[in-house]
This record gives structure tokens, sequence and C-alpha cells, in this order.
């Protein structure tokens, strides 16, 4: 979204996607042939019966062919301009730094797992990656589970506060 100029639409198009795999999947998670695969593999209730994986996976296929098409249709790129990040012009500072990746984890209250994502990059990439955390609706604090699932292997998030994520907020991380 921020590549095509429509930043202040991410959290649509996120909430677009959830919904479409849950309305227009079975079971949600069929759109992945790979789940199809496994789920034939099982004999719980979320199995489907071998004999159907072939229909289901023709069906991934024609369901993403359309998507692929629907999507360059939708997002086609503006006329003199390149959706590649690192070819925009900066908004601010100089030319990306890219002595090391920046990552920004965004969803809509920045308490749970936005936060943990950020927790979990910053313990094991230290210094090598920097990385940012927002959200569309910010909560007051991080969420008490999540806070204390991190604790559990021994990464500590208790100090994060949830942060509102803007396109000027999206655009920093990737411009030093």
């Amino acid at each position: 979204m921020v590549r095509s100029g429509r930043a202040h639409q991410a959290a649509y198009a996120v909430a677009g996607y959830i919904a479409a795999a849950y309305w227009f999947t079975s079971s949600t998670s069929f759109a992945n042939p790979a789940i199809t695969i496994g789920r034939a593999l099982t004999d719980t209730f979320a199995g489907i019966a071998p004999a159907s994986v072939p229909a289901f996976v023709a069906a991934q296929a024609v369901g993403g062919t359309l998507a692929l098409l629907l999507a360059g249709f939708t997002f086609h790129q503006p006329q003199g301009t390149e959706l590649v990040v690192d070819h925009l012009e900066p908004t601010r500072g100089g030319p990306r730094d890219r002595s090391h990746p920046h990552v920004v984890f965004l969803c809509v209250h920045n308490a749970g797992r936005s936060q943990m994502a950020l927790g979990f990059l910053r313990h094991l990439a230290g210094d090598r990656a920097e990385a940012w955390s927002g959200g569309s609706e910010p909560a007051s604090s991080v969420n008490p589970v999540a806070v204390a699932a991190m604790a559990e292997v021994g990464i500590d998030i208790a100090g994060a506060q949830p942060q509102r994520w803007t396109e000027d907020g999206l655009r920093a991380p990737m411009w030093s």
C-alpha cells in the first residue's frame, strides 16, 4: 500500500485480506495448496478427502491467477513512478541506509502480535536491523498476555508502548 501511494488504506487492505480468507476459501486456509495436502493427511474434523485434493489445487490455481490479474488491474503502476521503494525519491533525509534491513510491523492495536514480532526481531537481530511497530488504533498498553508469553522465552517487552502509525511514520524507517 505504501509503494502504491495508498498507505492510509493499509488497515482496510489487511481487513479485506482476512475477510476474503474467511469468506472465499473453504475453512480459511485451503487457499494454500500445501495446507490442502496436509489436511488430506489427517482424519480430524479439519481434514479433507484425499480424492478432493486435485480439485482444490486446481481451484486454488485458478483463484490465484484471477487474484493476480485483479491486483495488477487494481494496483497498476502510476505513470512515471517506480514501485520499488529504494527508487522512490526520499521524503526526508537522504537515500536509504542499505547497511542493514529496516522492518515495520503494523496492526490495529499495536498491543500484541506486532509488539511480539518487534521484540523477537530486536532480540534475534540486535543492531543488524532497525525495526518499528505501530497500529491504526493503538491500545493504551501492551497486552499483558503478550508480555508474559515473551517473558517465557526470555524477551522483555514490558516497557513497550503502543504507537499510532502514520504515512510519514511508515516512510521514516525507509530513509536514514
